[in-house]
């Protein structure tokens, strides 16, 4: 399915009978774990059931059961593209053909062309945005989930009568496929920027999204539908935008949310109008996401998978 590109979201907006609403703020919820390890899981519903979107900052990662082994980072990129099967390194995908110069020369017309593994080097050479995904290849997706990453579940108590010590973390069906989002932009003048601005096509009720390493900037607005659902004025203890009386006016408002290393975004993308934005850094931007399900699949979620290739995870 092909993503929404960037219009007139409420129906009502366009003509004279857009009828004008009271104020209301939307924002994404900010919790910070600070010294706790899990968020209380009625936090974390309060949080996330309203809004359908969260940002958490302050995880630390558990330390790995074998000392000797070390957590994934941005040289280990191109190995793992590298060892992937067919089937998934087919899935490369540049997330903005426009800005993408690997190669950092201008004047190369064949730059939008660059093989994955010239890009995927963390050096500081190169402009461009790039995703691909990690699901055929079994073996590779199991090791990167038991041994590699730094954070596989969403840091969320299943009980708030645990304290973080006994507590085991809250119980959520994934989709098949780890995605992984790499992007360069070093010694620019210009931030980088993701795809259009579009909502996605999909049945999942959330994604999450680790940043890795380096700084990623989500630019996000209610679609017309969470709008109706969230009609009363959350409070004002986080991030917010206060919408116009004119829906019209309204629609072009947008929350900015900084994700740094560390930090996790959860997100609702049917939901909420979404693009990134790379700003100039000198650490390559590297994010990984899953698509989470909080009750039982009714579906065959690896065939929603494959036929919303183009719009269930990009940015």
């Amino acid at each position: 399915m092909a993503e929404k590109e960037t219009s007139c979201t409420r129906k009502s907006c366009c003509g004279s009978a857009c009828a004008p609403r009271p104020p209301i703020i939307y924002e994404v919820p900010l919790l910070d774990l600070q010294d706790s390890t899990l968020i209380p899981r009625s936090a974390f519903q309060d949080a996330y059931d309203s809004h359908q979107a969260l940002h958490i900052r302050g995880y630390k990662p558990s330390k790995l059961a074998n000392d000797d082994a070390e957590f994934f980072h941005a040289n280990d990129v191109k190995d793992l593209f590298d060892s992937l099967g067919e089937q998934d390194k087919a899935s490369w995908c540049i997330e903005n053909e426009k800005n993408h110069k690997p190669n950092d020369d201008d004047d190369d017309d064949d730059d939008t062309e660059a093989k994955p593994g010239n890009f995927l080097h963390n050096n500081n050479k190169g402009r461009g945005y790039c995703s691909f995904l990690v699901q055929h290849s079994q073996e590779v997706l199991e090791d990167l989930l038991t041994s590699r990453l730094p954070m596989v579940h969403l840091p969320v108590k299943e009980s708030d009568s645990k304290d973080d010590a006994t507590a085991t973390t809250m119980r959520v069906n994934y989709g098949p496929a780890l995605w992984l989002f790499f992007g360069k932009n070093y010694n620019s003048n210009e931030s980088l920027l993701g795809r259009p601005e579009h909502t996605d096509s999909v049945t999942h009720d959330g994604t999450f999204h680790y940043q890795l390493s380096g700084t990623k900037i989500w630019r996000l607005r209610p679609t017309a539908e969470l709008m109706e659902q969230n009609e009363s004025s959350p409070s004002n203890k986080k991030r917010k935008v206060e919408e116009s009386e004119s829906e019209k006016e309204a629609s072009n408002h947008h929350i900015e949310v900084e994700c740094k290393e560390g930090d996790i975004l959860l997100l609702n993308t049917r939901l909420w109008w979404h693009s990134t934005i790379i700003p100039s850094q000198d650490d390559p931007c590297i994010s990984y996401a899953r698509d989470i399900y909080f009750s039982e699949q009714k579906h065959d979620c690896e065939n929603e998978q494959q036929s919303n290739r183009e719009s269930s995870m990009t940015n």
